[in-house]
């Protein structure tokens, strides 16, 4: 059980490193597309290849972001469904923890 705490605890934190970098990562990218646009108005045509490319790019991070999003609902609709679970279980059927049986064979 620790073991997949430890996972879900490391994924999350993974994610959201992630999504920070791609957060960096497209500020500057919008930057970047600025100052392309004024080149393709000051220098004609030359830039719009690379301004096609900076816009493919901010597109290609975004969707990475959006594919962060949905990871992070899932995460939280299996919480909250796992929670629901819990209560329901223990309505129908109460449970002490395994901790709380250990520690009071100890005594």
């Amino acid at each position: 059980m620790d073991d997949a705490k430890s996972d879900l605890v490391n994924v999350l934190s993974r994610l959201e490193a992630h999504w920070v970098v791609l957060e960096a990562e497209l500020t500057e990218i919008n930057k970047d597309i600025t100052q392309c646009e004024q080149c393709v108005q000051k220098y004609g045509e030359y830039f719009t290849f690379p301004l096609q490319h900076l816009k493919d790019l901010k597109k290609a991070k975004k969707q990475k972001m959006k594919e962060i999003i949905q990871a992070m609902e899932a995460f939280n609709e299996n919480l909250v469904g796992g929670k629901r679970l819990v209560k329901m279980l223990e309505r129908e059927m109460p449970v002490v923890s395994v901790n709380s049986t250990a520690k009071s064979g100890m005594n």
